[in-house]
């Protein structure tokens, strides 16, 4: 039942005008359906909002409910780690493994490459061992050699082959070396430590790090060893680690 709005006069529920002053009437107000309270409850998935709830425009979360910062959830993390046995022992058993699996990486890539200042060392033993003049000839600088060579009339490939006559006299059996001291050549003295031999073709300006080794070599030939200590200075020149003095060098040029 509903009334006149201008003259209180009792209208019919269908009724669009009043009988007794022709006042228009207003359709009844459309009542919320079961429906419609249903799809007022429901959350859309894209934001975890009810519909028709205000959101803030930036955080995406509802006014009044403040914006957990990044260390909170971080801690949240870690006391739900301490509460959890398993899931904890499960944390710290993968962490360590990770670890473990860097050290191994790290000690690999020491074997292969000669732990950096001793590659010129290792590749002038093979060298010897393998009777592979190429690989001795790699622990030295010798930018700008090949040069000097053809001004003397000779050339690389021909000292190669002289340089391999000898090791196949020699019948090398084995060579192995140990490092016993390092010092640290400060950069004012790396000139007084480069064999004249390669003196004209290293530049101070190149060189990024220079150590002079105390090296302990055991040579094995038809089966006598002979094992002996002796000095030997390494520069790293370009990032490349290379043999540029010491007894070592002045014992074989």
């Amino acid at each position: 039942m509903k009334f006149c709005s201008k003259c209180g006069a009792q209208l019919d529920d269908d009724a669009r005008f009043c009988a007794k002053c022709g006042n228009p009437t207003a359709p009844a107000a459309e009542q919320p359906t079961a429906q419609s309270e249903e799809n007022a409850q429901q959350t859309p998935p894209e934001t975890g909002i009810p519909y028709g709830q205000p959101v803030q425009p930036d955080a995406g979360i509802p006014y009044g409910q403040s914006v957990q910062p990044a260390g909170s959830k971080v801690k949240d993390f870690f006391t739900g780690m301490a509460t959890n046995k398993n899931r904890l022992i499960g944390f710290i058993v993968t962490c360590v493994l990770a670890v473990i699996v860097l050290i191994l990486v790290i000690n690999l890539a020491s074997c292969v490459f000669g732990g950096g200042y001793e590659t010129p060392i290792k590749k002038l033993c093979n060298g010897m061992e393998d009777g592979d003049a190429k690989e001795i000839m790699e622990a030295f600088p010798l930018d700008g050699v090949s040069d000097a060579l053809g001004q003397w009339g000779l050339s690389m490939d021909s000292l190669l082959e002289s340089l391999e006559d000898s090791l196949d006299v020699a019948e090398i059996d084995s060579v192995s070396y140990k490092i016993k001291d390092k010092d640290k050549v400060d950069s004012d003295d790396y000139r007084d430590h480069i064999s004249s031999s390669f003196a004209m073709f290293v530049s101070t300006g190149d060189i990024d790090a220079m150590y002079e080794l105390e090296v302990e070599m055991t040579v094995s030939i038809n089966g006598e060893k002979d094992t002996h200590e002796v000095d030997a200075v390494v520069a790293k020149i370009d990032g490349d680690w290379k043999l540029v003095g010491g007894e070592l060098i002045d014992g074989m040029f």
